[in-house]
């Protein structure tokens, strides 16, 4: 829980006249623990840092947790470590302690290890992220992951045969469940069912069942299992599937002969061989990615909304996106406007050799990067 606001703090919001002092008086994420009896919430870490996430070892003794100095961006980014807390005695040990983000620790089955996800060691802003491994004493620090190279996405989850780790993680613009040998140190798809798909979150069952929470460009979510993906729940059944513009991955080469993917929604009633007004969406970051969930908006833009009015709208990933490793994330690395900026306009060209954009009407849009 973030620290409150104090009765000074209130009235100081309620003079107009009062500076902001920013970097100044930090709200603070702390430890808290519940006690289901109606008992006080327990205050457990004290100290002023910035908790980001935790675990609890399945003997209820002791609590691993991220933490960085502040809470602002780029220490959660670049500057987060992890410590361990005993319940007991409430003594706190740092646990890792490293350059860049080390986050999302969980408890192996047995409690003898913790799984997090790492930046391995370096403060990069564009590098892949990696399953590591270390005992609740500090020792045995390693890479497991290093066979899988994209950013690894938390909360990872153990297989309760204490050898598997889930996660998930972007192959091009897909976000599938991935499954980590931690032995082998070898990295596969959990099933094939969410290619082309991208998954929200998961589950494992203690047999090794996986449901999945997923979407895909013309299906909206909905919860399935993994394994030949049987259809769970039917929460979007009655969507007007009459309103929703058709969308399908785009794949072309740009101006250097890389290979380049985007996807193009057409407008609702698209007709063939005729040419309508094109909006281009330009994602954040710029390491995001346009994926393959169901996106009625992306960021602030409502690119459904668009393709209703009659819009054809491209979402390019340009060299310096995520999802198509750490080579292709770094390919715009003091280069923006330029190599990237080329890789949106030739797929612009592209669609317009298609015959489907009108030339004279185009208009783009983006935020962040």
């Amino acid at each position: 829980m973030t620290d409150p606001e104090t009765e000074h703090e209130k009235e100081l919001k309620e003079d107009q006249n009062d500076p902001i002092l920013v970097d100044r008086d930090f709200k603070y994420a702390r430890l808290y623990r519940c006690w289901l009896d109606g008992r006080e919430p327990e205050l457990l870490t004290t100290e002023d840092y910035h908790v980001g996430s935790f675990d609890v070892s399945p003997a209820g003794n002791s609590v691993v947790f991220s933490r960085q100095p502040t809470p602002k961006v780029p220490d959660g980014r670049l500057n987060s470590d992890l410590s361990l807390l005993d319940l007991s005695s409430g003594r706190v040990q740092n646990l890792v302690e490293q350059p860049g983000l080390d986050i999302d620790p969980s408890f192996s089955p047995d409690g003898k290890q913790i799984a997090f996800v790492s930046m391995d060691g370096k403060a990069d802003w564009i590098n892949n992220y990696y399953v590591y491994l270390v005992d609740p004493n500090g020792r045995g620090l390693r890479n497991v992951s290093e066979a899988f190279d994209e950013r690894v996405s938390g909360p990872l989850t153990w297989g309760s045969d204490g050898n598997h780790i889930y996660f998930l993680g972007y192959e091009h613009g897909d976000r599938r469940v991935w499954t980590l040998d931690i032995a082998g140190e070898t990295v596969e798809p959990v099933s094939g069912f969410d290619d082309g798909k991208t998954v929200s979150s998961f589950d494992v069952g203690e047999d090794g069942q996986v449901l999945l929470a997923l979407s895909a460009p013309n299906l909206p979510a909905e919860i399935h299992l993994a394994e030949g993906g049987k259809k769970l729940t039917s929460v979007n059944e009655n969507y007007d599937k009459g309103k929703i513009g058709e969308t399908e991955l785009f794949t072309y080469e740009s101006h250097d002969g890389r290979p380049m993917e985007g996807y193009i929604v057409r407008p609702v009633g698209y007709e063939e061989g005729k040419k309508y007004p094109l909006l281009v969406i330009v994602h954040g970051g710029p390491s995001g990615v346009h994926s393959s969930a169901f996106t009625p908006r992306r960021g602030v833009y409502p690119v459904l909304g668009f393709a209703e009015k009659g819009y054809a709208v491209f979402l390019p990933n340009p060299r310096g996106s995520g999802g198509f490793g750490v080579e292709f994330r770094r390919s715009n690395f003091k280069d923006w406007g330029y190599g990237d900026y080329q890789d949106i306009m030739t797929g612009v060209d592209r669609l317009i050799e298609k015959g489907l954009v009108d030339e004279d009407r185009m208009g783009i849009m983006g935020w962040s990067y």
